[in-house]
């Protein structure tokens, strides 16, 4: 993922209370600063073209308790979860948010859950790094000797 497609944290539009709790009775949350939609139930970030759909498809609410979802969605204006930037180490446990075991990179700190996804992200980011370490080493346990193990995370 290119930096320039992370977005920073910026000044996002506050809810009334009104239309929080609207999003509420939906198992859906608003978070900020990392502004997302955050379904409760499935404990993860919507991409904004499927939160008006995802309550009626994976939680069977009704469309007319959904109704107005879309132009209140739309008026936030949401990047794609994927853009946004990771959590921060050393953040506050997120109460929407599942905690996750999974492996970091050494070199960059990206946290994982897949070993095929972090060994992809170690080829593609760390390549000449890991052709001088293998001159040295045994490649035979090069994803253990650039990958921190058990590292507990939210994203």
């Amino acid at each position: 993922m290119a930096r320039s497609s992370i977005h920073r944290q910026q000044s996002r539009p506050t809810l009334p209370p009104a239309k929080l709790q609207k999003l509420e009775r939906l198992s859906l949350y608003y978070n900020l600063p990392e502004a997302a939609i955050i379904c409760t139930k499935c404990g993860f970030a919507l991409s904004p073209k499927r939160t008006s759909e995802h309550p009626g498809k994976k939680h069977g609410i009704a469309r007319s308790a959904r109704h107005s979802l879309k132009p209140l969605l739309s008026s936030l204006n949401l990047p794609d979860p994927d853009t946004l930037v990771p959590r921060p180490n050393g953040s506050r446990r997120h109460p929407y948010l599942p905690v996750q075991e999974g492996s970091s990179c050494k070199r960059c700190g990206l946290h994982c859950a897949s070993w095929n996804v972090l060994a992809d992200h170690l080829r593609a980011e760390h390549r000449d790094k890991l052709k001088r370490t293998a001159r040295k080493n045994s490649r035979q346990h090069w994803l253990r000797d650039h990958t921190q193990q058990g590292v507990l995370f939210q994203s």
